[in-house]
């Protein structure tokens, strides 16, 4: 079945992109409008609010201990955010890409202050110490979460923006479940221990859309759809990685199959 000059991929309803095939050059911008939505489908399959620890988090069966280790662990990948972008501004071509994402940056240093340090004052509310928090070691499966973004952010601003938009696509519903459970259930409500959702409920609402607009600027341009596909692939499993090494950590069971 064809939809377009592009073949749909069985009962998925989006295209195999991983195909190696490419549309013939009459149909670039639906080869892009077709990529774009069956990425956008497949970061919705693998939706981190499916991990076991947000699916225990909704459901309001964390501990507070079980919090703060979440705080502790997940850290170094918000400390490291502003250098995806870096990384993925040094990689930009365009203008209109690389204001987007010096904007970004700029939100992740300011808004309304460095972010790591509005990630600590949450951390601080679940019971860490925040200096401690800041020199804790790394587990092994966040320093490869961290080195996976780190790289793909490296390698190319096709590759830089479809692992961010993996990432900061799903933000902004994260974040508002994140609020939502942390006052509903954590007894955790102070603007400032929640500000770190606050911001990413608000903001990546318009850093997805700039990531979107730029990476079809790629694919017009002639970036393969199969490469923006395995990018993400490997973006969303990384991101999968990291919620995986915060179970182990806090003990929570990883007993339920990956989407």
């Amino acid at each position: 079945m064809e939809l377009g000059c592009l073949a749909r991929a069985g009962e998925r309803n989006f295209l195999d992109l991983r195909s190696g095939k490419e549309p013939p050059k009459h149909c670039t911008f639906m080869r892009t409008e077709e990529t774009l939505r069956a990425l956008d489908d497949l970061i919705r399959e693998r939706s981190i609010l499916q991990h076991p620890f947000y699916r225990a988090w909704k459901r309001g069966e964390l501990t507070r201990d079980q919090l703060a280790t979440y705080s502790r662990v997940y850290y170094p990948h918000v400390a490291a955010f502003p250098t995806y972008l870096e990384n993925a501004i040094q990689c930009a071509v365009d203008s209109s890409t690389k204001r987007a994402l010096e904007d970004n940056l700029l939100d992740e240093r300011t808004n309304p202050a460095p972010h790591p340090e509005l990630w600590l004052n949450f951390a601080t509310a679940t019971g860490e110490d925040r200096n401690k928090v800041k020199r804790a070691k790394p587990l092994a499966k966040v320093s490869s979460t961290t080195f996976t973004f780190d790289r793909l952010t490296s390698e190319g601003i096709a590759s830089g923006l479809t692992a961010l938009y993996a990432y900061e696509s799903q933000q902004p519903e994260v974040a508002g479940e994140k609020m939502r459970g942390l006052r509903e259930s954590y007894n955790i409500k102070s603007p400032e221990a929640l500000s770190y959702f606050a911001v990413h409920a608000t903001a990546d609402l318009e850093h997805r859309a700039s990531e979107r607009a730029a990476l079809a600027r790629c694919l017009d341009a002639g970036t393969s759809p199969a490469a923006v596909m395995n990018v993400a692939e490997e973006a969303l499993e990384a991101y999968w990685n990291l919620l995986d090494g915060v179970c182990e950590e806090a003990g929570v069971q990883l007993s339920e199959a990956l989407p």
